[in-house]
């Protein structure tokens, strides 16, 4: 048998202890990270510490600036970052890790610029950047991926602007956008779509503006088209409002200019007038969805300028009213169902002014009162407003069966005198301050069933005002812009 030396047992003994430590199970608790200082170089002296007396540490020149390594940690001790410093400015290799250890971002700078390939993970130690850097500004192949994996992004930068084409998808694997670069500025073919797949846009771009034939959808899918002249809407287009109705017409530099026709979804048209330079301008139609006009009249400067008519669904006038510059001012004329006149008087700012009066549904006079402000609409006097002056009633032959006065908050004031309807005096009251004074007293010869009460066909005295009612100006309104 062959003795081993001595001193070869010991080394092969050592060996097998250190290898059945090796094998050994791993103790339950995982030890804390120690941190590793750095070590400067000739010239600079160190700055910082290591945790748990500091959170950072690096190499400084003795003018105080930084210059070496430098590592920063967590205050658990696990590394932060690391890289270092030439002349104040960032230099060389460059790591980044998150608090449990991760990588986070890695890549390389020059003078203070990145250079080179840079990675950057998510937490979970996914990959989701890795792009091409050259004196600080992007350059090469840019991908992004979303935290799961999928690819979020594919393009091509060059000295820090993009070119080439580009490609982007939403979380889901959607396709988000295709386009094409040049320069920093999209040029050529693009097309993006929504969420659920649909296109949202698609057209040409010359050197960053739209510039030839588009598409545009809203997000219920409704799609506008027509060109775009360097960047602004020409010629013919087709859109849709907010409220599902269909616009068509020419744009010139940009704004609508021409006649545009407003359709609903069906085809059926609603509205129609010109435009000038993005303003309506001349008379404008709307339509009730049989055809029958709903209201008509001018704008100027996109405000409602001179008379507008208002029709009923069953095409009989209701009204007449006077515009200046938006506003209602003028001649007012109401209509009732069968087309006659019932009410009628002047406007100022919106408001009542003046003589006003109201009609019978046979067309005759049955009222008559002075307005120093109200708002005008449907109903009799009694519901406008602000009343004053004289006031006046009248029977269906068109004599009078009250005439009285109302003083500035349109209470009854001064001596009412109540008619039959061939003109005889009834009875005559006082009034002050809306109340009556001297009670009703019938004027001599006059029979006493006449003297008890004015004839039936003889309009109330005024009651109290009422609050002003919201102003009736053109039916339905003005059509939309």
């Amino acid at each position: 048998t062959l003795e081993v030396p001595m001193s070869l047992q010991a080394r092969t003994l050592a060996l097998a202890a250190l290898l059945v430590g090796a094998l050994a199970p791993a103790s339950a608790e995982t030890p804390a990270p120690v941190p590793v200082p750095v070590t400067c170089g000739s010239g600079t002296v160190v700055r910082g510490a290591v945790p748990p007396a500091d959170t950072e540490m690096w190499c400084e020149t003795p003018s105080g600036t930084p210059s070496g390594a430098y590592r920063g940690w967590y205050g658990t001790g696990a590394p932060r970052v690391e890289g270092g410093f030439v002349d104040g400015l960032r230099d060389g290799a460059y790591t980044e890790w998150s608090a449990h250890g991760q990588l986070r971002a890695q890549g390389r700078y020059v003078a203070g610029k990145k250079v080179g390939a840079w990675k950057v993970w998510a937490e979970d130690g996914t990959p989701i950047e890795v792009s091409g850097w050259k004196d600080g500004l992007r350059h090469g192949k840019l991908s992004l991926w979303w935290p799961d994996g999928k690819t979020r992004l594919q393009a091509t930068y060059k000295n820090g602007l993009q070119v080439g084409t580009s490609a982007e998808w939403y979380a889901t694997g959607l396709q988000k956008e295709a386009s094409t670069w040049v320069t920093g500025a999209r040029h050529g073919a693009s097309t993006s779509w929504d969420e659920t797949g649909r296109v949202r846009q698609q057209g040409t771009w010359a050197m960053g503006v739209r510039d030839g034939a588009w598409l545009e959808a809203d997000e219920k899918g409704r799609v506008s088209e027509g060109r775009y002249v360097a960047g602004r809407r020409s010629g013919p287009w087709t859109e849709w409002s907010e409220d599902g109705q269909k616009e068509r017409g020419p744009y010139v530099d940009g704004q609508r200019h021409g006649a545009w026709q407003v359709s609903r979804a069906d085809g059926k048209p609603i509205a129609g007038g010109p435009y000038s330079f993005g303003k309506r301008d001349g008379t404008w139609t709307r339509k009730y969805p049989d055809g029958k006009k709903q209201d008509e009249g001018a704008y100027v400067d996109d405000k409602e300028d001179g008379l507008w008519t208002t029709w009923r669904p069953n095409g009989s006038k209701e009204s007449e009213v006077t515009w200046a510059r938006g506003r209602v001012q003028g001649p007012w004329v109401g209509y009732g169902p069968t087309g006659v006149k019932y009410l009628e008087g002047q406007t100022r700012d919106g408001e009542m002014v003046g003589i006003w009066s109201r009609f019978n549904g046979n067309g005759n006079l049955v009222e008559r009162a002075t307005f120093a402000s109200g708002e005008p609409g449907p109903g009799g006097l009694e519901k406008l407003g602000v009343r004053v002056g004289k006031f006046e009633a009248f029977h269906d032959n068109g004599k009078p069966g009250i005439i009285g006065q109302l003083d500035a908050d349109g209470r009854m004031t001064g001596r009412w005198v109540y008619l039959d309807d061939k003109g005889a005096e009834l009875r005559a009251d006082v009034w002050a301050n809306g109340k009556k004074v001297e009670a009703e007293k019938p004027v001599a010869a006059v029979p006493a069933a006449k003297a008890a009460a004015p004839a039936k066909a003889a309009a109330k005295a005024p009651a109290k005002p009422a609050p002003k009612q919201k102003v009736a100006t053109k039916g339905a309104g003005a059509p939309k812009k």
